[in-house]
């Protein structure tokens, strides 16, 4: 079908019948279009103002998204700062407790140095004190034993 419409031709041009027709036709259509147009139009502003509170939704929580990551980061850099310091301190601590445990372990060596020699002087000062017992028991002599006889004298005892 062609976009034009054919009219009969009559005596002063042509058939207007034909031509009302077709006017109120095309008339009815441009309405039609127009009508759809709007409707269009309703429908994109529709979506304009659907996608502009998406957009806005969007930045809203790109924006969240974006503090809680740097709230992520600092947390994070903090724990990481604390964890540094406990650990400091516990290698301080730890040095610490070593080094006490260094100088006792060094105090205890020299106790126990002193009392090693404390007791091999002892031991060399008994050692000598019995040599010198032996010595003077093996000098001295013994009484003689008295008899039974004798000693029962002692007690009145009559044999």
């Amino acid at each position: 079908m062609s976009n034009y419409q054919k009219f009969d031709i009559v005596q002063n041009g042509y058939d207007t019948d034909q031509v009302d027709v077709e006017i109120d036709r095309l008339t009815a259509r441009i309405n039609a279009l127009i009508q759809k147009i709007l409707t269009y139009q309703k429908q994109i502003e529709t979506v304009s103002n659907q996608f502009n509170q998406i957009r806005s939704r969007y930045q809203q929580i790109a924006n969240e998204l974006t503090m809680r990551e740097k709230a992520v980061d600092d947390v994070g850099r903090m724990a990481l700062r604390e964890a540094n310091s406990v650990i400091e301190t516990a290698q301080n601590n730890a040095d610490d407790i070593v080094n006490e445990a260094m100088v006792k372990a060094q105090e205890l060596i020299r106790e126990t140095e002193q009392y090693k020699t404390e007791v091999l002087e002892i031991k060399r000062d008994l050692k000598l004190k019995m040599q010198e017992y032996l010595k003077t028991l093996e000098k001295s002599e013994m009484p003689e034993e008295p008899k039974l006889s004798e000693r029962m004298l002692d007690f009145d005892i009559n044999l």
